[in-house]
């Protein structure tokens, strides 16, 4: 059997949810990452926001990891943005407690229950850390030991990668 993994744009998702997508007179401007960004998408969001339109975004990581090295992530084009438009971004992804809650709300889980795993000091480990949870850092990603010596969030756990995490566990 093979198995097929779907990947869905975060336009396709928010379409899902209800929501219209538009070019002009809305009612929020959702930024994220985009290999696709030009000038004109920029220029039209910051107009947009300037005009009253809410500024939403889903995380703030200015970079992520990929084989080249690291690379500018969703958090740069939000920066790009706010820059331009004088507003900063809501946003709706870690580090903030939203996404924790509602994913602990549908798994029926508690806080005693709950870790929060990632690659990255600012986002991963410091939201959950803002909700009391357990936090496991994986140094396979954004965050490095020299980042970890230096700073003041420090995770419960640290890993080298997801392979030494799922053979722990």
């Amino acid at each position: 059997m093979t198995e097929i993994i779907l990947l869905r744009t975060l336009k396709g998702l928010i379409s899902d949810a209800g929501f219209t997508l538009a070019d002009s007179a809305v009612n929020a401007v959702v930024a994220t990452m985009d290999r696709q960004l030009t000038y004109e998408m920029l220029k039209r969001a910051t107009l947009l926001i300037r005009a009253g339109a809410d500024f939403i975004g889903p995380n703030p990581d200015t970079s992520y990891p990929t084989q080249e090295g690291i690379v500018p992530g969703g958090g740069a084009i939000l920066a790009a943005i706010s820059a331009a438009s004088d507003h900063q971004p809501l946003i709706i992804g870690k580090p903030e407690g939203w996404m924790f809650r509602i994913s602990m709300d549908r798994m029926q889980l508690g806080i005693d229950e709950t870790a929060s795993l990632g690659d990255r000091l600012a986002t991963d480990i410091l939201g959950g850390q803002r909700l009391g949870l357990k936090t496991i850092l994986v140094l396979s990603g954004v965050s490095t030991l020299t980042d970890l010596n230096s700073s003041p969030i420090q995770p419960t756990w640290i890993f080298p990668g997801i392979e030494e995490l799922a053979r722990t566990l």
